[in-house]
């Protein structure tokens, strides 16, 4: 029986290594020379980066003992801070409001009590002021959303929020607001970071289990005959198919499918990740936290994050990272490289650090990034979905299911996917 896995990021891979724990071998196509997805790490002037920030906070067992087998790791809480207007305010915002003016207190404050009640929120816009107010939704969150998901929250549905914005009591909104002092909330807890080799060392034992074909992009697929087609002529035959891919890049390559289907697949949207990295001679200037959440609408960096802080293994160098976000919705004008620069001297300018300390930077293209929740997704996502398991196509991970998952879901899809594989044996 041939198990055939298109993509070897960490879904990809841990489905490869189940089947292979039930002596099932699988072969992986990955069309990158390197596996681990958004994942994977590389190095900078002898400092490791990730693709994106990560850390792992996963409470599954299962997870865990594959992650942390053979890694030493950093703990720690989970802190982070955001910047606004020269203002570092501790994360999450709203409930430590007494880094702001008096006036924008009483502002949110008022607001924050007088917020309004609807039961079922008609978009994501609508469930920040029923949570927070008008006045902070529109003068924090809103301003996040429209830099990292590059849309207005009006054009959010609400499904995806679960524990990723902290709901408070109205005790803790006021204590916050005259307290410097306030309990940790972040829906991660603990966080965890391999000391040496960035993020993929999490995932090493994964790759190292797998069979994987690097550069192998696919031409086409026959689910009929049960065929994958490489762009280099090469068919690969298959009894089971799993898809870990993004579904709008996998759809299109079938044959015979559907115009339905197809334009489906072009509605599922997505934010692609211009991602800044920088290599400093020192520590930072402002060590509040490993990671910093950035407001300003004059800003393209989001999220900025050091994954030295996270590894907590400083050698005279510090890792630092910045993730801006574009879409169909937001572009950005100018280069990568002009990207780069601009987002390396505005960190600059907030105090992060001195640009002589600059010692080496970099930027990267990822054009998948994070799954975006417009209101059509479900019905499009359902499409598609459909088409591929009506196919014999088993989905896994982040991109090939289309969901919200982070590192310790998307492994738990692919565990499903293997297992799910196994039944059809």
């Amino acid at each position: 029986m041939k198990v055939l896995i298109i993509g070897a990021g960490i879904a990809g891979l841990t489905t490869a290594y189940i089947l292979k724990e039930k002596g099932i071998d699988s072969l992986i196509v990955e069309k990158e020379a390197q596996p681990g997805g958004l994942s994977r790490s590389f190095e900078l002037c002898g400092e490791w980066f990730d693709m994106g920030g990560h850390a792992s906070f996963a409470k599954e067992q299962f997870v865990r003992e594959i992650l942390e087998q053979e890694v030493d790791c950093f703990k720690q809480k989970a802190v982070a801070y955001n910047y606004k207007k020269g203002k570092w305010i501790k994360n999450p915002a709203q409930i430590n409001l007494s880094a702001l003016d008096t006036e924008e207190k009483i502002a949110i404050l008022d607001d924050y009590f007088r917020r309004p009640r609807v039961d079922n929120p008609k978009n994501y816009m609508e469930w920040l002021e029923c949570q927070y107010g008008k006045y902070f939704a529109h003068n924090y969150p809103t301003l996040y959303t429209e830099k990292y998901w590059t849309v207005n929250p009006e054009q959010l549905e609400t499904n995806w929020v679960g524990n990723r914005m902290y709901q408070p009591t109205p005790r803790e909104v006021l204590y916050g607001a005259f307290e410097k002092e306030t309990k940790e909330v972040h829906y991660s807890g603990e966080i965890r970071y391999p000391k040496k080799g960035g993020f993929e060392a999490f995932i090493k034992a994964l790759e190292r289990s797998a069979s994987i074909r690097y550069g192998s992009k696919i031409a086409e697929i026959d689910v009929d005959s049960k065929m994958v087609l490489l762009d280099v002529g090469e068919k690969l035959e298959y009894d089971y198919l799993v898809n870990t891919a993004p579904l709008p890049e996998i759809v299109p390559l079938i044959n015979n499918v559907s115009n339905g289907v197809v334009e489906a697949s072009k509605k599922l949207n997505a934010t692609s990740l211009i991602l800044v990295s920088v290599c400093l001679d020192g520590k930072l200037k402002v060590d509040l936290s490993p990671s910093y959440y950035i407001y300003d609408s004059d800003i393209p960096a989001t999220r900025v994050y050091s994954p030295t802080k996270y590894s907590g293994e400083y050698g005279g160098k510090t890792a630092l990272q910045a993730e801006v976000y574009v879409s169909r919705f937001r572009s950005l004008s100018g280069s990568l490289e002009e990207i780069r620069d601009k987002v390396i001297s505005q960190l600059a300018e907030i105090g992060l650090y001195d640009l002589t300390k600059v010692i080496a930077k970099d930027v990267r293209f990822e054009k998948y990034a994070n799954i975006m929740f417009t209101h059509d997704i479900y019905e499009n996502r359902n499409i598609v979905s459909g088409y591929l398991k009506s196919n014999g196509i088993v989905l896994a991970g982040r991109f090939g299911e289309w969901k919200y998952y982070w590192t310790d879901q998307a492994m738990l899809s692919g565990k499903r996917a293997a297992e799910q594989i196994i039944q059809m044996m």
